[in-house]
């Protein structure tokens, strides 16, 4: 009898066989999870195979997905229900936002440090990123630089990153930024349009956790 090691369909090679077998409905497989269970079943080629701890390896192989390095969050998005429907072929951006949703999706987002977010930006937004502990009502909004809806935002203090200004010509408005964050903390990205983040509230937060340690 030929003996699967842990993960033996991730990395593992089975004894005496090329590949691992294919597993029918009437084939006897019965895994418990940490592995303390062990169960044989036959497979197309009559040999039998012994599984063995393959539920812990699996366990710990999603446990160790469940704290991303990435991201992504929807910065903005067009909308299906608009009246008459959306036809950017004809119309590529409305004016003033129209049928456009204002919204960060999702709201919030969690990494671990040394990770990244994809900020996919559907419409005419402006991603800005504010350090650790700075709270929307923070943001200063006065003197905000030219633009449609209000500006761009101006407020450098405590900023880490503004992303590009959709009121330029040459700056696409529908465009992927990518953010890289080093520190564990709670990030505050806003739209800096000024009315989008002041009538719409767009704004959301990054939470970096710390790399865990291993054991």
């Amino acid at each position: 009898m030929a003996r699967l090691c842990p993960l033996v369909w991730i990395r593992c090679a089975v004894e005496g066989a090329e590949s691992a077998p294919q597993i029918t409905p009437d084939q006897k497989l019965i895994i418990q999870a940490g592995g303390k269970r062990n169960e044989t079943f036959g497979s197309a080629d009559n040999r039998n195979y012994d599984v063995c701890g393959i539920g812990s390896a699996v366990s710990s192989a999603i446990a160790d997905d469940r704290r991303p390095e990435n991201a992504t969050v929807s910065f903005g998005q067009w909308r299906t229900d608009f009246d008459p429907p959306l036809d950017r072929v004809t119309n590529p951006v409305l004016p003033m936002g129209a049928g456009n949703n204002h919204e960060l999706l999702p709201n919030t987002v969690t990494i671990q440090e040394g990770g990244a977010v994809n900020f996919i930006i559907g419409g005419v937004h402006n991603p800005q990123i504010y350090d650790r502990g700075t709270q929307p009502e923070d943001i200063n909004t006065a003197s905000p630089l030219p633009g449609v809806a209000g500006g761009i935002i101006n407020d450098a203090n405590h900023r880490i990153f503004r992303g590009q200004d959709p009121n330029v010509a040459t700056n696409p408005p529908d465009r992927v930024e990518v953010v890289y964050f080093e520190e564990p903390g709670t990030y505050l990205v806003i739209c800096g349009v000024v009315n989008h983040f002041v009538n719409d509230h767009m704004f959301g937060f990054v939470k970096v956790l710390p790399e865990r340690k291993k054991k």
